[in-house]
C-alpha cells in the first residue's frame, strides 16, 4: 500500500472506540505496535518523560489501590468516579493526538490497566502471550543492560531473575484474564506470532459494518506480512554484557 493512498484514506475513515493499549515489554510489543500504525492508528512508542517525577508516583500510588481489587467492578462505584477524576484528565492529555500505545508508559505496566479503563470506557487491550523460557531470556538480555537501576544486580542470580520476571508476567496476565472476563470484547490475549489472523478481527468487532472502506483498507493491509521487530535473532550477544563485575549476567541467562 503506497503512503498517499494510506494517508488518503486514514484521514477519511472513521476508527473504531479505542485507544487501543498492547502489552507487556519483551513480548511482541513493537511488533504490534507497527502493525497498528500499519493499520492507521497514530500509535505511541517509547517517552519515558510522559509523565512528571510528581506524576509517577501518583500513577504509583493509585496501581498499588486499585491491584487489591479482583475485578475493576468490584471497586465501589464512587472510588472508581473519584479514581476516575483525579486520573482521567492526566492520561487523556498524554493520549491527545494518539490512537494507541504499545510502549512505555502508556503501554506496557506502568499504568494500571484498571486505570486506564476507568479512564478511556472504550479502552481497547492487547495482551501478548509468550512461552517463559524464551521471555525470560528476553527480559534477562533487556535489563541486564540497564547498570543504572537493580535490575543488572537482580539477574547477577540468573535463577533468581528467572523467578521473578516470570512472577510478575503471570501477574500481568491473570489481571488481563480477569478484566477480559468483565469485558470479553475489549481485551484480547494472544501470541504475536499469530498475527493479523487475530489482532484484525479482535479490531474489526468494533467497527460499524457499514464502513466498507476501513474494512477495505485494513483487509489491503493484512495481506501484507506482518512486521517483526526486536527479534531475538536479531540480538547479539554483547547486547548482553552489564559494565561491570556486579552486574554480570550468567550466560545461560543472557542466551
Amino acid at each position: 500500500m503506497d503512503d498517499a493512498h494510506e494517508n488518503a484514506v486514514s484521514s477519511a475513515v472513521a476508527y473504531p472506540p479505542g485507544p487501543v493499549f498492547v502489552s507487556p515489554f519483551r513480548a511482541g510489543t513493537t511488533s504490534v505496535g507497527a502493525a497498528l500504525a500499519r493499520l492507521g492508528y497514530r500509535d505511541m512508542s517509547w517517552v519515558p518523560d510522559l509523565f512528571s517525577p510528581e506524576e509517577y508516583r501518583l500513577i504509583s500510588a493509585m496501581n498499588e489501590f486499585v491491584q487489591r481489587f479482583p475485578r475493576l467492578r468490584t471497586i465501589p462505584d464512587s472510588t472508581q468516579a473519584r479514581l476516575r477524576a483525579c486520573v482521567a484528565p492526566l492520561l487523556r492529555d498524554r493520549m491527545a493526538g494518539f490512537d494507541s500505545a504499545s510502549d512505555y508508559p502508556m503501554g506496557h505496566e506502568a499504568v494500571h490497566p484498571y486505570l486506564r479503563k476507568l479512564a478511556f470506557p472504550t479502552a481497547k487491550f492487547v495482551f501478548l502471550e509468550r512461552e517463559r523460557d524464551a521471555y525470560v531470556r528476553s527480559v534477562g538480555r533487556h535489563l541486564c543492560q540497564m547498570a543504572d537501576n537493580v535490575y543488572p544486580r537482580l539477574w547477577a542470580d540468573p535463577a533468581l531473575g528467572e523467578h521473578v520476571a516470570w512472577a510478575q508476567y503471570e501477574g500481568w496476565r491473570d489481571t488481563y484474564t480477569r478484566l477480559r472476563a468483565e469485558f470479553p470484547d475489549d481485551v484480547l490475549l494472544m501470541r504475536v506470532t499469530d498475527g493479523w489472523s487475530e489482532l484484525v478481527p479482535f479490531l474489526l468487532q468494533h467497527v460499524d459494518a457499514t464502513d466498507a472502506e476501513l474494512r477495505a483498507w485494513w483487509s489491503e493491509a493484512a495481506a501484507e506480512a506482518f512486521p517483526w521487530e526486536n527479534r531475538s535473532g536479531d540480538v547479539t550477544d554483547d547486547a548482553c554484557a552489564c559494565a561491570d563485575d556486579a552486574c554480570a549476567c550468567a550466560d545461560d541467562a543472557c542466551a
